[in-house]
Protein backbone atom coordinates (compact mmCIF):
# COMPACT_ATOMS: atom_id res chain seq x y z
CA UNK A 1 0.00 0.00 0.00
CA UNK A 2 1.22 3.50 -0.83
CA UNK A 3 0.79 4.74 2.74
CA UNK A 4 3.12 2.04 4.07
CA UNK A 5 5.73 2.94 1.46
CA UNK A 6 5.58 6.62 2.42
CA UNK A 7 6.11 5.77 6.09
CA UNK A 8 8.93 3.37 5.23
CA UNK A 9 10.63 6.10 3.19
CA UNK A 10 10.33 8.51 6.10
CA UNK A 11 11.76 6.01 8.60
CA UNK A 12 14.68 5.13 6.33
CA UNK A 13 15.49 8.70 5.25
CA UNK A 14 16.67 10.34 8.44
CA UNK A 15 18.22 13.23 6.51
CA UNK A 16 15.01 14.06 4.66
CA UNK A 17 14.28 17.75 5.32
CA UNK A 18 11.28 18.41 3.11
CA UNK A 19 8.33 16.21 2.31
CA UNK A 20 5.90 17.06 -0.46
CA UNK A 21 3.22 14.53 -1.31
CA UNK A 22 0.58 15.06 -3.95
CA UNK A 23 -1.51 11.94 -4.31
CA UNK A 24 -3.90 9.45 -2.80
CA UNK A 25 -3.67 8.50 0.86
CA UNK A 26 -5.54 5.29 1.56
CA UNK A 27 -5.62 6.07 5.25
CA UNK A 28 -5.74 9.68 6.43
CA UNK A 29 -4.23 8.57 9.73
CA UNK A 30 -0.96 8.15 7.83
CA UNK A 31 -0.74 11.94 7.81
CA UNK A 32 -1.47 12.04 11.53
CA UNK A 33 1.32 9.51 12.09
CA UNK A 34 3.77 11.62 10.05
CA UNK A 35 2.91 14.64 12.21
CA UNK A 36 3.45 12.63 15.39
CA UNK A 37 6.82 11.44 14.10
CA UNK A 38 7.85 15.05 13.59
CA UNK A 39 6.65 16.17 17.01
CA UNK A 40 8.54 13.29 18.63
CA UNK A 41 11.74 14.29 16.78
CA UNK A 42 11.79 11.03 14.85
CA UNK A 43 12.02 13.09 11.64
CA UNK A 44 13.74 16.38 10.89
CA UNK A 45 11.42 18.05 8.42
CA UNK A 46 11.70 21.74 7.74
CA UNK A 47 8.59 21.61 5.60
CA UNK A 48 5.71 19.23 5.17
CA UNK A 49 3.35 19.78 2.23
CA UNK A 50 0.53 17.35 1.56
CA UNK A 51 -2.13 17.54 -1.11
CA UNK A 52 -4.31 14.46 -0.77
CA UNK A 53 -6.43 13.44 -3.76
CA UNK A 54 -9.90 11.89 -3.97
CA UNK A 55 -11.10 12.90 -0.51
CA UNK A 56 -14.61 12.12 0.64
CA UNK A 57 -16.44 14.20 3.27
CA UNK A 58 -15.22 12.02 6.14
CA UNK A 59 -11.62 12.39 5.04
CA UNK A 60 -12.01 16.14 4.57
CA UNK A 61 -13.21 16.37 8.15
CA UNK A 62 -10.26 14.27 9.33
CA UNK A 63 -7.87 16.58 7.43
CA UNK A 64 -9.40 19.60 9.19
CA UNK A 65 -8.88 17.84 12.54
CA UNK A 66 -5.25 17.12 11.70
CA UNK A 67 -4.66 20.73 10.70
CA UNK A 68 -6.25 21.95 13.91
CA UNK A 69 -4.32 19.45 16.05
CA UNK A 70 -0.87 19.94 14.52
CA UNK A 71 -0.53 23.32 12.79
CA UNK A 72 0.42 25.36 15.84
CA UNK A 73 2.52 22.57 17.39
CA UNK A 74 4.57 22.21 14.22
CA UNK A 75 4.83 25.98 13.82
CA UNK A 76 6.35 26.16 17.30
CA UNK A 77 9.10 23.89 15.97
CA UNK A 78 9.48 26.23 12.95
CA UNK A 79 8.17 23.63 10.53
CA UNK A 80 6.19 24.78 7.53
CA UNK A 81 3.06 22.60 7.52
CA UNK A 82 0.54 22.85 4.72
CA UNK A 83 -2.36 20.66 3.67
CA UNK A 84 -4.14 21.73 0.50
Amino acid sequence: MVDDLILELIYKSSHLLNLKYDGVLRNINTLREICHLQLNDTTNFQSLYVRPKNLNDTNRSAIEDIQRDFSSKLAEKTIIFKIE
